[in-house]
């Protein structure tokens, strides 16, 4: 299991921003991380793109995705049907302009970069559960 805990607290002079890092057990999985601190100071990081890999359900609703950023765009990919949204995030913070059909070259281009990063980190995707039945 791998923990990354961010801290944020305020002070006389604005914020202070400190990060922890744990590791318990045995790393399976191959690793990709950085602190966004950089960022949250106002500077850039040494990578030009980030990616996201949630391959469960959660109890607040999320659902199966992976997402990768590379500049002003955004790709997601929803794991359960395999639907690509892509955004233009200069243009359309609030992502409400899905440009996946209008823009199939970047689509291409950061769908397929998200697939060669999983299989870098050896991030494992979500199976079938042969138990379920749905009510």
């Amino acid at each position: 299991m791998f923990v990354r805990t961010h801290y944020i607290r305020e002070n006389k002079g604005g914020f202070e921003f400190f990060h922890a890092i744990s590791v318990k057990g045995s790393l399976v999985q191959g690793l990709d991380g950085v602190s966004l601190v950089p960022l949250l100071k106002g500077g850039s990081l040494a990578r030009d793109s980030l990616y996201w890999h949630y391959p469960h359900y959660s109890n607040q609703g999320g659902a199966p995705a992976g997402s990768v950023r590379v500049g002003d765009w955004k790709l997601i990919e929803w794991y359960e049907d395999g639907a690509l949204e892509l955004f233009n995030l200069r243009e359309d913070p609030g992502e409400r302009n899905n440009l996946a059909a209008e823009r199939p070259d970047k689509r291409k281009e950061l769908q397929d970069r998200l697939k060669k990063w999983r299989q870098d980190v050896r991030a494992r995707m979500p199976t079938p559960n042969p138990g379920y039945s749905p009510r």
